[in-house]
């Protein structure tokens, strides 16, 4: 139970998400499952009306979840209830081969039926769980206006990046978090592409075909100087083209729909300004964005002038990749302080220079 001013915003979830999803997934029972990393877990909301053709519907995004991890999450799902339709969204940090499993990824939990000592079995005493108890008072008290973690997985935006002062900043430490090399978690600063990664999503496809589970798959929209410039950089464009047409003709061949939404289009290409209409940082997008790609997938009739995505094929890949490589040209031209912003900021990544304070300071209120 959430009580405003007293437990509403439950601080030590965030440390322990992976193990709180994968008891959830069992309580909560859902038959639609919305997929991805912290981009889906903060960006689409399982309430939205066109989601509850198979209820209950279910966030079970997952922060920096990898392609393995999903695979197994997937079978964990299919343990502790009836699902009949996933909404997957597809990162491209996901197939870094660098990191096959999140280190938080617990292998003794995930893939079996929940029983009543694994929700048990965390809330017994310890000075962690204190300290987690205290703060959920202190801060439910002095923010009675954040409600982070939601009955039905959805971790809002809002409370996520709650009282954000300066986008801008944000996005920079955002980018710099991606795009170096020293990143306890492996972005783009280290990437290494294999088999192993592709073959576990064409497993993920194949499961939910056994199944008989409608699977929808999407590229998350990140702003364009991270999954556009970020790319060229550090020069990973053309391993996120390849990519796309490895996903693109897997997807095919399990006649999947697969929607792409990056690239350099109106959503992401926004400049960069204090607020934001589209994005909190670089990475992820506001709900209103992710309202509008589960609109976009689930009713593509509707001919909304404000769809942004295309839907990929074996047939229509090259041709869409030349489009946005066209669209990057455009960007460039209109937006060359956007651009150069982004260059410095690389540059203080290669000379191993460390983050400015003045970058660091007073991003939220």
């Amino acid at each position: 139970m959430s009580i405003k001013k007293f437990n509403q915003q439950k601080e030590g979830v965030r440390s322990v998400i992976r193990y709180v999803k994968a008891i959830e997934i069992s309580l909560r029972k859902p038959q639609t499952i919305l997929v991805g990393s912290s981009r889906v877990h903060d960006g689409i909301n399982p309430a939205m009306p066109v989601l509850q053709q198979y209820t209950p519907v279910y966030n079970y995004g997952i922060d920096m979840l990898r392609i393995n991890e999903a695979k197994k999450y997937l079978l964990h799902a299919i343990a502790n209830t009836k699902v009949k339709r996933v909404i997957f969204g597809l990162d491209f940090f996901m197939f870094n081969a660098l990191e096959k499993y999140n280190p938080a990824f617990d292998s003794t939990l995930v893939g079996r039926q929940i029983n009543y000592m694994d929700i048990i079995r965390p809330s017994l005493p310890s000075k962690y769980v204190i300290t987690d108890i205290i703060n959920t008072v202190k801060i439910s008290y002095t923010q009675p206006d954040r409600f982070e973690f939601r009955n039905n997985g959805y971790r809002p935006g809002n409370a996520v990046f709650y009282h954000l002062k300066d986008y801008k900043k944000l996005h920079y430490y955002t980018n710099r978090t991606f795009l170096s090399n020293t990143s306890s978690t492996p972005y783009y600063g280290r990437y290494k592409v294999d088999e192993q990664t592709f073959k576990c999503f064409e497993e993920y496809l194949d499961i939910c075909r056994k199944n008989k589970i409608e699977c929808i798959l999407f590229i998350t929209p990140a702003h364009a100087l991270l999954d556009g410039e970020g790319l060229h950089l550090t020069g990973l464009w053309g391993n996120m083209e390849d990519f796309k047409r490895r996903i693109t003709h897997i997807a095919t061949l399990y006649n999947t729909s697969l929607w792409d939404f990056s690239g350099y289009n109106y959503v992401t290409t926004e400049k960069l300004a204090t607020p934001m209409k589209h994005y909190w940082d670089s990475s992820h997008f506001k709900e209103p964005i992710g309202n509008l790609m589960i609109s976009q997938m689930l009713d593509p009739q509707k001919k909304d002038p404000l769809y942004f995505g295309t839907l990929l094929s074996d047939s229509n890949v090259e041709e869409h990749l030349e489009q946005i490589r066209k669209d990057r040209i455009v960007y460039l031209q209109k937006n060359k302080e956007d651009v150069k912003w982004l260059n410095d900021l690389y540059k203080l990544i290669q000379d191993h220079k460390p983050i400015p304070k003045s970058e660091t300071e007073n991003i939220f209120f």
